[in-house]
C-alpha cells in the first residue's frame, strides 16, 4: 500500500491545540511581565517616597537645629527680660527659656492667624518658639548713657535695624540697633522702624535707670518661630523671623514668614528639663509628614527627633 505524503514544498500549519497552547503561554508570559513591571514600579515609587520623606525630615531638623545653634544661655536665662522695641512684643516676651512651645490652637500675637489663607496657621498643630541670643558676642567696655550707646571691645557684625540683646546674670534687654561705629552700638536714632521706646534704658517702661557694668555681654538676637501653615499645595512647615528691610536710609524691622518644607502636616513639640533644673536642656520634636504617590494616595508617616539645647 502506498503511503500518503505531503506535496513537496507545502508547509504544515499549527493545529488548534498547538495554537491554543501558544496563546496561553504568551498570555502567561505577558501577565508575568506586567506583574513584574508593576512590582518594580511600585518598589521604585516607594523608594522615591521614602527618599522624599527623609529629605524633608533632614531639612526640617537642620532648620530647627540651626535656629538653636550658638545660643548664649546666660542671655536667654536671665530672670528679668525687657523689650525696648515698641511694636514687636511678640518676639520679646518676658520668658527665660531658649525654646518655648505654644500648644495647638493658642492665639499668638505677631504670628500669622489661624485660617485658610496661604501662610496662616493650621489649628491642630503646636508652635515652636526659639529665642536665642546668637554668637558671636562681645563684652561692653562702658555704657555711655549720655550719647545713648554701648562702648564695645570688638565689632560683632551688627548693623542698623538689627535686633541685639544685652545681658548679665540679672537682666536681659532686647533692643533695635539705631547706628553702629567701630566701637559703639547706638540705641537711639532716626530712620529705623519700629525703633526703641523713648528714653531707652532710662524710663521705667524701658527698664529703669539700669547701670550696665563690665560683666555685660552684647550679642545678636535672632528669634525664630516654626509652625504648620497653609502652603502652595497643602500644609507645610513654616519659619518666621524678624527681617530688616532697607529702602534708602530707611531701615524697617518686620516679620517674614517663609515656607520651608511641603507635606509636613503636624508639629508636636515638648521642652524637656533635667531633674531639679528649671532651665530646659532639650526639645523633642515630632513631625507628621505626608507624601502623595502617583496614584494620588496619601501616605502619612510620623518622625521624631530630639535637639539638645546649646550651652555656652
Amino acid at each position: 500500500m502506498q503511503s500518503l505524503k505531503q506535496p513537496s514544498g507545502q508547509i504544515r500549519g499549527f493545529t488548534l491545540v498547538e495554537l491554543l497552547v501558544a496563546i496561553a503561554l504568551g498570555a502567561f508570559l505577558i501577565t508575568i511581565s506586567i506583574t513584574l513591571y508593576q512590582t518594580i514600579l511600585k518598589a521604585q515609587l516607594t523608594a522615591a517616597q521614602s527618599l522624599a520623606i527623609t529629605q524633608k525630615l533632614i531639612v526640617s531638623r537642620h532648620a530647627i537645629t540651626t535656629a538653636l545653634d550658638g545660643a548664649i544661655t546666660p542671655c536667654t536665662s536671665a530672670p528679668k527680660r525687657i523689650s525696648l522695641v515698641r511694636a514687636n512684643h511678640f518676639w520679646l516676651q518676658h520668658n527665660r527659656a531658649i525654646a518655648e512651645v505654644s500648644v495647638a490652637g493658642d492665639a499668638l500675637s505677631g504670628l500669622k492667624p489661624i485660617g485658610r489663607l496661604a501662610g496662616e496657621r493650621h489649628p491642630a498643630s503646636d508652635v515652636l518658639i526659639v529665642r536665642p541670643a546668637r554668637l558671636p558676642a562681645t563684652a561692653i567696655v562702658a555704657h555711655d548713657s549720655v550719647n545713648n550707646a554701648f562702648v564695645i571691645q570688638n565689632p560683632i557684625g551688627l548693623t542698623r535695624g538689627d535686633l541685639a540683646i544685652i545681658c548679665n546674670q540679672h537682666i536681659a534687654v532686647v533692643f533695635q540697633v539705631a547706628r553702629v561705629t567701630t566701637k559703639r552700638i547706638y540705641y537711639v536714632g532716626t530712620n529705623i522702624s519700629p525703633g526703641n521706646c523713648p528714653n531707652a534704658f532710662t524710663s521705667p517702661d524701658c527698664g529703669g535707670d539700669y547701670v550696665w557694668t563690665a560683666d555685660t555681654l552684647l550679642a545678636h538676637y535672632h528669634p525664630t518661630v516654626f509652625y504648620i501653615g497653609n502652603g502652595s499645595s497643602g500644609l507645610a512647615l513654616y519659619r518666621q523671623q524678624p527681617t530688616v528691610f532697607h529702602s534708602g536710609n530707611q531701615h524697617r524691622l518686620a516679620l517674614r514668614a517663609q515656607q520651608l518644607v511641603e507635606g509636613v502636616t503636624q508639629l508636636n513639640v515638648a521642652v524637656s528639663n533635667t531633674a531639679g533644673n528649671t532651665n530646659p536642656n532639650a526639645i523633642a520634636v515630632r513631625l507628621t509628614l505626608a507624601d502623595i504617590s502617583l496614584s494620588a494616595n496619601k501616605r502619612y508617616e510620623k518622625h521624631a527627633f530630639t535637639v539638645p539645647l546649646p550651652t555656652p
